[in-house]
Parts: structure tokens; C-alpha cells; sequence
């Protein structure tokens, strides 16, 4: 996979939310130091703006646990796992091999031992009907699946659950919750947030802790009761100044992950219509995310595109709709690039 070539100019440091008319960007934007999976998925983080890479070791005790509680539930074929993520399908936690199980189950993040009512291998039969065989087979796989978490998060080493300290998860909940408190959601990796919250001036300000504070300047935008702006005519950008503290996160790991709660005013508007972008101006950047018409596109600067970020990647089926969506947009050097919409993938290359 072609990696990221970020550009450390004073000129590409600079970040425009919603730099053209007529889009709605809401609470919560978020630049991140990882790709993200399955979004709806919980996580652990070890601290705010950490740059740490790696997957922590697993411990034996929390394998041994796996093994004897939830593998055995995976890979039974009357809960229907084993027939897609036995073999042919990633992530593949009903695999023959336990050890293979295990690790794929942890590196996709899908089970939450600090809250297992959020693990994604639970929410998937329970909320999402995932081919578990039809509401009664799949009320019972869920919960047998949510027994097994809490047997192991009961029993698991008193050290932070198994998994990928660097993933940002979004809990996919309605957007009074996610505005209301910080139990819907888990932020502390973010290198930059903006929940809109000021609700008058003409600044709105990065809360995320990690590092300096970047302050974005408001122009031609409305208020939005309750937390958001409202493009007219304008933007929020912030200075290169600011903005340097992206480069000098993202571009030593080579992988982030961008994530806004929007409102299209309307399905027509292109160019891309910009949400988020990381650029100089609209020919040379190093990432957006963007609208274009029924779509949501991501350009990403790199060693295989020019300085637009272009060919951009953009789903084929219609994604943008004039109603509260959540999109995520990542990359990273290993899978490239990948768009979400409302927890579920989208397109990746």
C-alpha cells in the first residue's frame, strides 16, 4: 500500500471545516492517529495524542479465558459465525485455530471487556439481525455471546482489555446522546476535536487535549442550537500555526482517521463540497473529506496521487442523504483508505 506523503509546508497546514456553502457540520469532528474498523466497536486508550504503533502482547490468561468462554459459542455452527469467519471472511474469529480466532477478534476490536453490552460480536446478532438465523436464533446467540464476554471480563487480567490501544471508536448513538456526555463516546486518542458547543462568537475551539489547542475562525456560519454551525457562505478555518500540530502527529505514523456528524443541506452540491479538509487551497491538500453530490469521497495525498489527492475514493451506491449521518474516513498505510457511514464500511481500496 502506497503510503501517505503529508507535505510540512506552512501552506498545507491549514484546516477548513465545511469550506464550501451550504453544508451542516455537527458535533463531533475528530482527526485521529489510526484507520478504524467496524465503527460502533469500544476501545481502551492509553492517553490523549498517544503516538504509540503497536499492538500491546496479548496475556496468556485473557487467551485461556477466550478460549474456554466465547470461542467454543464462535465456532459452534448453530450460531452461524463459523460458515463466513471460520475461513473466507475477515475478521476471521471463528477460525479452526483458536490462536488465529483470538487475534483476529482482539485486532478488529470486537469485544468491549470494560462494557461487553458494547462489543460489536454481541451487537451484531443482537441489534443487527447479522445472519444469526432469524429473531428468536438471534436473541439467543446474542445473548449467549454477552454471557461469555462478562465470564471473561470477570475473569480477565486486571490489566486494560486486549486491543489495539490506537483505534478511535465511534458509538454510532443518537445525537443528543453523543452531545450530552462523554460516555458515548471515547475520545481521549483524538488529536483534534471541535464539538461546536460555544454556540455564539466567532470561534470555535479544538477540546481534545492533546497537544496545543487549535482554534478555528468562523465565517459566514450560523449557530446551531444544542452545538453545531451552519455553513452559509463561509468556513472555520484555522492558521497554519495551529494546524502544524497535525503533520507533526499524523505524518511520524503514517495513518489517521477523520470522523463528523453532518447534514447535507442538499444532495447536489460537489467540487468536492469540503467537511474537512487538510489543504492549501482547492487544487493542493493532503486530505479531505468531502461531499460530492450523493456521495462522500476522501482524497488523500500520497506517493501514487498528485497534489490533490486525487483519483479520490468514492462509493459507488448513493450515501449522502439531507438527515443527521455519522461518517468516518480513515487511512492507513497497511489498508489505505476506507469511509464509513453510520457505522457500517462503505467503500475501502
Amino acid at each position: 500500500m502506497t503510503p501517505s506523503k503529508f507535505n510540512n509546508s506552512r501552506k498545507l497546514a491549514q484546516v477548513h471545516l465545511a469550506g464550501i456553502s451550504q453544508l451542516l457540520c455537527m458535533i463531533v469532528l475528530a482527526f485521529a492517529l489510526s484507520a478504524c474498523s467496524d465503527q460502533g466497536d469500544d476501545s481502551t486508550f492509553t492517553g490523549q495524542g498517544a503516538l504509540q504503533t503497536t499492538t500491546p502482547a496479548p496475556s496468556a490468561s485473557d487467551q485461556e479465558i477466550f478460549e474456554a468462554r466465547l470461542y467454543p459459542l464462535l465456532v459452534d455452527p448453530l450460531n452461524f459465525c463459523v460458515g463466513c469467519h471460520g475461513v473466507t471472511q475477515d475478521p476471521t474469529f471463528a477460525a479452526a485455530d483458536a490462536t488465529t480466532a483470538y487475534n483476529a477478534l482482539i485486532s478488529q476490536q470486537k469485544v468491549n471487556l470494560v462494557n461487553p453490552a458494547l462489543s460489536r460480536i454481541y451487537l451484531r446478532p443482537q441489534d443487527d439481525r447479522h445472519n444469526c438465523g432469524g429473531a428468536a436464533s438471534c436473541n439467543r446467540v446474542a445473548a449467549d455471546f454477552l454471557a461469555a464476554i462478562q465470564e471473561w471480563s470477570n475473569l480477565a487480567s486486571s490489566g486494560p482489555p486486549p486491543g489495539d490501544t490506537m483505534r478511535v471508536v465511534s458509538n454510532t448513538s443518537n445525537f443528543a446522546l453523543s452531545t450530552e456526555g462523554d460516555a458515548a463516546r471515547a475520545d481521549e486518542n483524538a488529536i483534534a476535536l471541535f464539538k461546536f458547543s460555544e454556540g455564539t462568537g466567532n470561534v470555535t475551539m479544538d477540546t481534545s487535549g492533546a497537544g496545543a489547542a487549535i482554534t478555528l475562525q468562523i465565517d459566514g456560519m450560523d449557530w446551531v442550537d444544542g452545538g453545531g454551525l451552519r455553513n452559509v457562505s463561509g468556513k472555520a478555518q484555522a492558521s497554519a500555526t495551529d494546524s502544524r500540530k497535525l503533520y507533526d502527529m499524523i505524518a511520524p505514523v503514517n495513518e489517521y482517521s477523520v470522523e463528523a456528524w453532518v447534514i447535507p443541506d442538499n444532495t447536489a452540491q460537489d467540487g468536492p463540497a469540503r467537511i474537512v479538509s487538510y489543504s492549501q487551497d482547492t487544487a493542493v491538500r493532503n486530505f479531505t473529506m468531502g461531499q460530492n453530490a450523493i456521495y462522500y469521497q476522501l482524497r488523500n495525498r500520497s506517493a501514487a496521487t498528485g497534489a490533490n489527492g486525487t483519483p479520490a475514493l468514492e462509493a459507488l451506491d448513493p450515501q449522502t442523504n439531507t438527515v443527521m449521518q455519522h461518517v468516518v474516513m480513515t487511512f492507513d498505510a497497511a489498508s489505505g483508505r476506507k469511509v464509513y457511514v453510520n457505522g457500517q464500511l462503505s467503500i475501502e481500496e
